[in-house]
């Protein structure tokens, strides 16, 4: 049998203006948009900076392998792979999903992790959280080349519950002509 092509993705939420964070957490409370991520990475290799795997409230994300790239040598934590760079991040997520049969690598931020595999990346899981300026941050997610992205998906979801914005799931594929 052979094993499932691998794509790599981002799964990020961001507003309209780009923010993902502000000071190493979350500038918004969407539940429902956590169980979209939850959906989008689970039994999947993911891939994270440091602050992004210091921000999550109860590491490591269950149901999934997590590998988080860090300069600090003396860094660790139970159930988590710690790499030194994105070379070797990229080698234990494909290990992991040729094991398991997945078809996707996660990655799932911060900034900079977003910023450097940006050029490796096929497709892209996006939520636009509809904030009307309103949310502040000091994270921001890459400008896109619309040359280089075709939308596969568009889907507008309303506030539920609680949640303060509306937000659009967009799904974007990297155009074959836009390969690096």
């Amino acid at each position: 049998m052979t094993a499932p092509a691998l794509t790599i993705v981002h799964v990020v939420a961001m507003t309209e203006r780009h923010i993902i964070g502000r000071g190493n957490s979350l500038p918004w409370n969407l539940p429902s948009d956590l169980k979209n991520f939850r959906k989008r990475t689970i039994g999947k290799p993911i891939i994270m900076g440091r602050k992004t795997f210091q921000s999550i409230s109860s590491p490591p994300l269950k149901g999934r392998q997590n590998i988080v790239m860090t300069g600090n040598e003396s860094f660790s934590a139970e159930g988590i792979i710690f790499v030194k760079n994105l070379e070797e991040a990229l080698k234990e997520a494909r290990s992991y999903a040729k094991k398991h049969g997945v078809d996707e690598i996660a990655i799932i931020g911060g900034a900079e992790i977003y910023k450097i595999t940006l050029p490796l990346v096929q497709r892209i899981y996006l939520t636009v959280i509809k904030d009307n300026s309103v949310i502040e941050g000091d994270k921001n997610y890459p400008n896109l080349n619309s040359k280089d992205w075709r939308k596969i998906s568009y889907k507008k979801i309303a506030r539920q519950g609680n949640e303060d914005y509306d937000r659009v799931n967009i799904t974007y594929d990297r155009c074959n002509d836009a390969a690096t």
